[in-house]
């Protein structure tokens, strides 16, 4: 009888050493490939959104460029705006001097005229007689010499006084005909040309004027491109900022997909490794057994583990600091319970069960699963001393383990929890995490404690 227990035991154990390999390489593949699957996922949204930033970057590269063609254009129209309106400065000075020219003529030509009139003012009276002579032989002619002697005479008179006066009377007309058609001449070319100078003036102010405003319109257009220009680097700057931290980010990714594809192939190899130990493991679980005070015959749970819903107490006395489903601080729903707890307190079997993994696992401290039967897996995990170990069975209330230090705990699921260690906790049922709240005693109030 003692040899079939003795036998029955082994078995047992052999069974469980052969799940619990099966266990660990699926659990250890199904965390890296769930981990993998979300780092890639981060990975192609990171690389969607720097390609988005390369086309912002060539599309600002260009407008930058455009932004400079279009400044020197500006400066080239300024400067050749600046050049005309010099030339219209010039042209105006010249035909302001042209019109003092003429100014100056027509003073000159007024003064002739006045000369004339006053020098016709003063032979008036040489005139007058002349005229009047002329009109009195007009109406009253001399006779002809040989009609009477005294005719004659009058004849020879008025001959002398025309003789005299005539021709001196004819020069005089002539030249005053030419000063008066010259002065007339030269008013009416002054004033063509006056009319002409004011004309070309007006015309000469108008374009200075158009000049002055296009050569302000195109300074403020130069600010306004400088001032787009400087905007526009800076935004060229801050998206390859931005590039090269999504390009390091998306690196990063890779090399972290990497290390986890590398961590769990060398857990692969080291879990084969473990194989070549398991009857010496299998036989330090029975001496543990044997030593612990539980009924060395009890080689199952008491109950099955879907039986025990409201009923499972909290493997240690603390705060519940997280529940399934809560922002794990990353975006991502936590896929367990986090409860804070003291450093070094005493961690307790909340069910009965084999111990499938005791260890420390990547940086999620150390790690206890506990095959509960029925599919039941619970995982624990930021403990610190650990007082069973893999193959052995374990009981309900048994002292398993102590709580590890804050520094241990630098996985993401602890980013909820306090200062305080956190011990992690989740229930996996044929592989797949599922809600534990339904199990635990009470897990409505904030303070929870195991009263086993």
């Amino acid at each position: 009888m003692q040899k079939n227990i003795q036998f029955k035991t082994i078995s047992l154990h052999a069974i469980l050493a052969a799940g619990f390999m099966v266990f660990c390489f699926a659990y250890f593949d199904a965390v890296a490939q769930e981990t993998t699957d979300r780092l890639e996922k981060a990975r192609d949204q990171t690389s969607a959104e720097l390609e988005e930033l390369q086309i912002q970057r060539e599309a600002s590269a260009k407008a930058l460029e455009r932004l400079k063609t279009k400044i020197a254009t500006l400066k080239k129209d300024q400067d050749l705006l600046q050049v005309s309106l010099k030339e219209a400065e010039q042209k105006q000075t010249s035909l302001n001097a042209r019109a003092q020219d003429s100014q100056e003529r027509l003073a000159k030509l007024e003064t002739d005229e006045t000369a004339i009139k006053l020098s016709l003012r003063d032979r008036n009276d040489i005139l007058s007689e002349v005229l009047a002579a002329l009109q009195r032989l007009g109406s009253n002619p001399p006779p002809a010499l040989l009609v009477k002697p005294e005719d004659a005479l009058s004849s020879v008179r008025s001959a002398i006084l025309l003789g005299a006066v005539v021709p001196e009377i004819r020069s005089e007309t002539e030249k005053l005909l030419t000063d008066l058609q010259k002065l007339a001449e030269i008013r009416v070319s002054i004033d063509g040309e006056r009319i002409e100078l004011a004309e070309a003036l007006e015309q000469s102010i108008e374009e200075e004027k158009k000049l002055t405003r296009l050569i302000q319109e195109k300074a403020a257009l130069n600010v306004a491109s400088l001032q787009q220009l400087e905007k526009e680097k800076v935004r060229v700057d801050e998206l390859k900022s931005k590039s090269k931290d999504l390009e390091l980010l998306v690196a990063s990714i890779d090399e972290e997909v990497l290390s986890i594809r590398k961590n769990a192939e060398e857990a692969r190899i080291a879990e084969i490794a473990r194989q070549k130990r398991v009857a010496e493991n299998l036989e330090k679980a029975r001496d543990l057994a044997r030593e612990n005070t539980k009924d060395d015959k009890q080689l199952a749970p008491s109950y099955a583990f879907s039986e025990l819903r409201d009923t499972v107490p909290f493997p240690v006395d603390g705060i519940l600091a997280a529940s399934f489903g809560d922002d794990d601080g990353t975006g991502e729903p936590l896929q367990g319970i986090a409860l804070a707890a003291s450093e070094e307190a005493e961690v307790k079997a909340p069910i009965d069960g084999w111990v499938v993994y005791s260890g420390p696992f990547r940086s999620y401290g150390k790690m206890l699963i506990i095959n509960a039967g029925e599919g039941y897996h619970l995982v624990m995990s930021g403990l610190g001393n650990l007082n069973v170990s893999q193959g052995q069975f374990i009981v309900k209330g048994e002292p398993i383990a102590t709580m590890g230090p804050r520094k241990q705990q630098d996985n993401k699921t602890f980013a909820l929890a306090s200062g305080k260690p956190t011990l992690y906790i989740e229930l996996r049922k044929d592989q797949k995490t599922i809600d534990s709240a339904p199990w635990w005693a009470d897990i409505t109030s904030g303070r929870v404690s195991n009263d086993t």
